[in-house]
């Protein structure tokens, strides 16, 4: 039994593994390492892809707005009203405060950064007539 039984060990394969008649092992191999290359570039892909969006959603966009244009407005308009000393430094640090408020939460809600427009050479959105309209809306509710 002993020489017997060596014998059918050295021929049948190892416990627990399976052979099929129909596939040869290293035609098996190469396919499960095409199947493994193929899954890994498709996981890269993926990733690169995630990454881009989050890369993308981070970034602020920039946006311009015309700072000298506006103050030059807001001068005319309250030269037009002959306010005295008093009352047209408190119009001045309202219009400040509104404008800079103004400015503040638009770049919070629509992750921007806000440059003027003389420090940009290309085009970009332009955001001045949604903040004067806010500048304006701020200083009716401080009346």
């Amino acid at each position: 039994m002993g020489e017997n039984s060596m014998s059918e060990h050295n021929e049948n394969p190892a416990a627990g593994e399976v052979v099929r008649a129909d596939v040869s092992q290293p035609g098996w191999r190469a396919s499960v390492r095409w199947r493994l290359v193929v899954c890994m570039l498709v996981s890269q892909i993926i990733m690169t892809g995630i990454g881009w969006l989050v890369i993308k959603a981070g970034t602020p966009e920039v946006v311009t707005f015309d700072m000298k244009g506006t103050w030059d407005i807001f001068m005319q308009q309250s030269a037009q009203q002959k306010l005295d000393e008093e009352k047209a430094k408190s119009l001045v640090t309202r219009f400040n405060r509104a404008m800079s408020d103004s400015l503040t939460d638009w770049q919070k809600t629509h992750n921007v950064i806000i440059l003027v427009q003389p420090a940009v050479v290309s085009a970009q959105q332009d955001i001045t007539t949604d903040i004067r309209n806010d500048i304006a809306a701020r200083m009716q509710e401080g009346k």
